[in-house]
């Protein structure tokens, strides 16, 4: 049987069904998480703003590629995802808080901590505080790895990440949603709610378009961004922009910005988001140690090629683990921000 790209799109949805990953079929231009093949003109990745479908259950609440009108690209998705990956990872740190849990795990992140003598005696307000700003820290590093392992071919699916690791959003939907997630919680109330609400005031700011002009927007990054020659039997079209910007440098997460107007440029400094910082820890004198968990897949390979020997710290590791990835993406001929 020949192995045409209709065949592999089916076995790619049957598979995404079996793992249990997200994926809802919409009305027309409403495609949902499991239809974004890449990140190139297709009806099966930009989606209409129209819709976004508010934050929730994560087999529900994806959309698709949106396209600003002055070339920003997000993924509702991964905005999604870490928003929720916060929230979680803040229920996570608020039980250990209380009961006086010493480590635990969370997805690729592992967790240490050295509580003080006078714990008890902390204001639960000031213990919040803490485990918000823990969890978006955190859940930060987290969506690291995941481009990190994604470049060394962690898979999900059937295919390798690959094609996706540090695509041109990805990162930068990351961050959006660690700080959505974060913010959520930090005003009290229906989180779940508040996601939909806060996610809804910042994507006000990038000005989404129709699918219709969206693809036409993500065509002018032809070439730059993206080009239309599948490997192998991938159906997903190569990313050529990969966007690596931790914050090492200037202490900002950058949005890659395809150029569309004499908006666009400056847009990847107005929208830049800080990285977030954990500025609360000493004045609790709480102690705490944040690793990648050594069961994270392809923890060995990274520490091999980045030269790693002890377990991976993402704030003593990351800056040298992303510099040796910039390295392979230059020699491999892709245009990188970092």
């Amino acid at each position: 049987m020949k192995l045409t790209p209709s065949i592999l799109l089916a076995i790619e949805i049957a598979v995404i069904f079996l793992a249990g990953c997200d994926i809802v079929a919409g009305p027309m231009g409403c495609p949902g998480a499991g239809f974004e093949y890449g990140h190139t003109p297709t009806d099966g990745t930009v989606a209409n703003p129209s819709c976004l479908p508010a934050f929730g259950n994560r087999a529900f609440d994806g959309c698709g590629i949106l396209v600003g009108a002055d070339g920003i690209v997000i993924d509702p998705d991964h905005v999604h995802g870490w928003a929720r990956i916060t929230i979680q990872m803040y229920n996570k740190i608020t039980t250990a808080f209380n009961e006086h849990d010493t480590e635990f795990s969370f997805d690729f992140v592992h967790f240490q901590f050295t509580y003080p003598p006078d714990w008890d005696l902390v204001p639960a307000a000031e213990k919040k505080k803490l485990a918000i700003e823990i969890a978006e820290y955190a859940a930060f590093q987290d969506g690291i790895w995941h481009e990190t392992a994604s470049w060394y071919g962690y898979s999900t699916l059937i295919f390798p990440d690959f094609e996706s690791a540090f695509s041109y959003e990805d990162i930068y939907c990351d961050r959006l949603g660690t700080k959505v997630g974060a913010e959520a919680l930090q005003k009290g109330g229906n989180v779940t709610r508040n996601v939909t609400t806060i996610r809804n005031t910042y994507f006000r700011k990038f000005r989404f378009v129709n699918r219709i002009r969206g693809l036409k927007i993500i065509e002018k990054g032809k070439g730059t961004h993206w080009d239309d020659k599948s490997h192998h039997l991938d159906i997903r079209k190569p990313v050529k922009w990969r966007n690596m910007d931790i914050g090492t440098g200037d202490g900002l997460i950058n949005p890659v910005i395809i150029p569309v107007n004499e908006n666009s440029k400056a847009l990847e400094q107005t929208l830049a988001i800080p990285v977030p910082k954990l500025d609360h820890l000493n004045s609790v004198n709480l102690k705490m140690k944040l690793t990648i968990t050594a069961l994270a897949p392809k923890t060995g390979t990274v520490k091999s090629r980045a030269r790693i020997n002890d377990p991976i710290e993402p704030q003593r590791d990351y800056p040298k683990i992303i510099e040796t990835i910039v390295k392979d993406a230059k020699r491999r001929g892709y245009n990188v921000s970092y």
